[in-house]
């Protein structure tokens, strides 16, 4: 087993856009390889954590006097992303189109962990609504910053690293 660091790693929009509620559908890996048209976002400095965490739900025994937990809902959280402001970036544009929408776009992040030159590498596949894209402008000597949060609406799809020929 290797480890990598998440340099070089790639984050795709896509230009389709999906209604909210159409969750059901969304673990098949063709509704995100076949017919839909990616753009990378480029400038990336930060990905933020994406994935499913479950509530929890509560029932207070009487006889027990004890709380019992249940495993509840899934929650695939917030994906914040910061990346270096580049209007000319048809990735970051994509987004900031998408966040004045109510209607989900598909998300592909690729991890540079093939398990050999040719092989590809770890593929997440999920849809979400991109619900700001903010500029930070900071200190005079500092890049100016455009981040994006998309909250995940839908699991998320894991395909594993391959090796190539």
């Amino acid at each position: 087993m290797s480890i990598s660091a998440t340099a070089h790693t790639k984050l795709y929009v896509s230009t389709e856009s999906y209604p909210v509620g159409s969750a059901s559908s969304n673990l098949i890996l063709t509704n995100y390889t076949t017919g839909v048209a990616w753009n990378a976002v480029g400038n990336i400095e930060s990905i933020g954590e994406f994935g499913d965490s479950a509530s929890v739900v509560k029932f207070e025994t009487i006889e027990s006097g004890r709380v019992e937990k249940l495993k509840g809902i899934a929650d695939a959280g917030t994906l914040t992303l910061e990346c270096a402001h580049d209007p000319s970036d048809v990735g970051q544009t994509e987004l900031r189109e998408a966040a004045t929408e109510t209607v989900q776009r598909a998300f592909k992040v690729v991890l540079p962990d093939p398990l050999n030159a040719t092989g590809t590498g770890t593929t997440y596949y999920f849809r979400g609504l991109v619900m700001s894209a903010r500029t930070k402008l900071g200190k005079a000597s500092d890049v100016i910053i455009q981040s994006f949060e998309t909250e995940v609406n839908t699991a998320v799809l894991l395909v594993a690293a391959t090796a190539g020929a």
